[in-house]
């Protein structure tokens, strides 16, 4: 079956050497500016996107803002998963209130570093109820 996808992506400059970060969340660290993302809860640095490409620090860093991203899974995360940032940037399942929700989860991994297609809903906080 044919699909069509429209994806929205952004370009910033890369806060620090992303070069091994390719499809990982990334958060505004500064104007223009994007780092690793470090916290699903912390407003300060909550994911805004996925990395699309692998700049080093100063480069042009682009950003899949909506759409159907690539993500580097943490671990485990299933199909149809809400998925959030692991401290590491890395795609994890969400579990707690308030952690920033990017999209959920269109296939699944069984280990860390496995790459899972993201379709990108935009940013919402996870709510357990």
């Amino acid at each position: 079956m044919a699909a069509e996808a429209y994806n929205y992506d952004e370009s910033f400059i890369a806060g620090e050497d992303l070069s091994s970060s390719q499809y990982f969340f990334v958060y505004l660290s500064a104007a223009d500016t994007v780092s690793i993302a470090t916290s699903p809860t912390a407003q300060a640095s909550t994911p805004i996107g996925v990395l699309q490409n692998d700049p080093s620090s100063s480069q042009a860093a682009i950003v899949r803002l909506h759409g159907i991203s690539r993500l580097s899974a943490n671990g485990a995360i299933s199909t149809l998963d809400l998925v959030t940032s692991s401290t590491d940037g890395q795609g994890v399942t969400a579990t707690t209130a308030n952690e920033m929700v990017l999209g959920r989860a269109n296939s699944a991994s069984t280990a860390a570093a496995q790459l899972i297609e993201l379709v990108m809903t935009g940013p919402s906080r996870f709510s357990s109820t």
